[in-house]
């Protein structure tokens, strides 16, 4: 018997069957459509989040860890200290400009709603059981449970926020040029700098506590021109981020116990960085007086400009600047897309003048300072 439109009623069955099956393979694709959005707008959360723990030089950020030295509690689940200083010290700039102590807000807009996945979750840090504190962000994801198979998790794998610097220095021989109005330095880098012309080598970082404190730099096992920065009691005992590093040469070295900072940034577990320090400059001896300044920019025509005290090295003369323009890597416009960031304009022996112009279009004062852009610096007599 067929229905009134000619089917019979196997054949309704049938077709409800299939409809049926149909809806029931397209519901998880229309689910997966629905949550797709609310998946990709959990993790740029997670994203910030992460970049706020353990700071983005890239875009010039400061992380927790870097000033702080250790991970953010929680708080009912929330990482509150990410927006909110508890007892921690307010943060300074350290030795040679290095942040410690507590210089957040960390996050641009510390919202609860920034520290939740989009269905209303809240991030906590899932951290391994190790020495290094391997650890990832973790969020609740679809079902609003924790740990289950729909979790969210930034990175992908267990990260570690410490990391281990080791550290070879490099003879820096270039020569200082007299140009208009006063000099720049045109570097030319040489064999690696042996132990035996090296008094000390001491990293300064934020301890557990987000105050500055010092560990001092030991030769690698077996080389004779690398140093390494280790703790007894932790194998990886810096935390991520930006460290001020002091080196002392020895009394018999050409350039007799100069003292050099300059600035290393640890992004994984074991860095191993080379870095150039104008020596030997002197064939005869003389002293060194190093150091950086980060303050003090002011917008001049389309670039920036940077009165440089050099008072605290006490010169009786005008000695021969070295200045270099630093930037947190990978900052806009970068140094090496300006001018001037080498010469030292008006020398005298209590300070000189720098003037930063870009390659193309402007920048301010406020440029440079959001940055972190700083003229480190050298005067030889």
């Amino acid at each position: 018997m067929r229905s009134l439109r000619g089917f019979t009623l196997i054949e309704i069955i049938v077709a409800i069957a299939m409809v049926a099956m149909l809806a029931a393979a397209v519901a998880p694709l229309v689910i997966r459509a629905v949550n797709a959005p609310r998946e990709t707008e959990s993790l740029r959360r997670m994203s910030g989040v992460n970049d706020s723990i353990v700071g983005a030089p890239a875009r010039g950020l400061t992380g927790f860890v870097q000033s702080m030295g250790r991970l953010p509690t929680l708080d009912g689940g929330i990482l509150a200290e990410l927006a909110e200083r508890g007892p921690d010290p307010i943060g300074d700039a350290g030795s040679f400009g290095v942040p410690m102590g507590w210089v957040g807000p960390y996050m641009t807009t510390p919202t609860q709603l920034q520290l939740q996945d989009a269905w209303f979750g809240a991030f906590t840090v899932d951290q391994a059981v190790d020495a290094g504190t391997p650890w990832r962000l973790n969020a609740p994801g679809t079902d609003k449970t924790a740990s289950t198979a729909d979790d969210l998790i930034v990175p992908a794998s267990y990260i570690r926020s410490t990391g281990i610097l080791r550290l070879t220095l490099a003879r820096d021989i270039g020569v200082i040029s007299a140009v208009s109005g006063g000099t720049t330095y045109n570097p030319l880098v040489q064999s690696n700098v042996s132990a035996n012309e090296v008094s000390s080598m001491t990293v300064y970082y934020a301890n557990t506590s987000g105050v500055e404190t010092s560990l001092a730099g030991s030769l690698v096992s077996g080389s004779t021109t690398t140093w390494q920065f280790l703790s007894s009691s932790v194998d990886a005992a810096l935390p991520l981020g930006t460290h001020a590093v002091k080196i002392i040469t020895t009394a018999g070295a050409a350039c007799a116990s100069c003292t050099f900072w300059r600035n290393v940034t640890l992004s994984q577990a074991t860095n191993n960085i080379t870095m150039a320090i104008a020596y030997n400059l002197s064939s005869s001896g003389g002293s060194f007086c190093c150091r950086t300044q980060s303050t003090g920019w002011s917008t001049s025509g389309s670039g920036v400009s940077m009165s440089v005290d050099t008072s605290a090295c006490a010169y009786t003369a005008t000695p021969s600047y070295l200045p270099h323009l630093y930037a947190d890597s990978g900052t806009t416009p970068a140094p090496d897309l300006t001018t001037g960031g080498e010469i030292a304009l008006a020398p005298t022996n209590v300070g000189f003048t720098v003037i930063v112009t870009p390659t193309s279009g402007s920048i301010t004062a406020a440029t440079a300072n959001a940055n972190n852009w700083r003229i480190s610096w050298c005067g030889t007599p």
